[in-house]
């Protein structure tokens, strides 16, 4: 008697550990959160540092980045990225999607300005010597 009721115990607990009831939840990939440059930035320069926090699991990135939103641009293991050479007076959109384990999280699509191109300093003569004919200038 005692056998089969060690043996019926057995199989519920099995059953239990078999049906799932006693593992833990997946954890849930969240988007991850864009810091720099702001959304909606204004008058950036055209080299800058695409920076966001780090998801809530280890995770590889996806950078969009472009004119437009959906242009994919580079995969990184980090929670930063250079752009460089950048035009100037140009709206460029970037988003963030984290990687994980088949999970996929995309942040909110942000946007910023590059400053308009630089006006040349205006040129400064400087008169040394003046005669009738000629003006020497530095």
């Amino acid at each position: 008697m005692k056998n089969k009721w060690i043996f019926f115990v057995s199989l519920i607990v099995l059953a239990i550990i078999m049906s799932g009831c006693f593992l833990l939840p997946k954890v849930v990939l969240k988007p991850v959160q864009l810091l720099s440059p702001s959304n909606g930035a204004t008058n950036m320069p055209t080299n800058v540092y695409l920076v966001w926090q780090p998801a809530n699991l280890q995770a590889t990135y996806k950078v969009f980045f472009g004119t437009s939103a959906s242009a994919s641009f580079t995969t990184t293991s980090s929670t930063s990225l250079y752009v460089s050479n950048l035009n100037y007076s140009t709206t460029y959109y970037w988003k963030v999607a984290a990687i994980s384990n088949g999970q996929s999280a995309t942040s909110a699509v942000w946007s910023f300005t590059t400053m308009a191109y630089p006006k040349p300093a205006t040129p400064v003569l400087k008169v040394t010597s003046v005669s009738t004919n000629s003006a020497s200038l530095a």
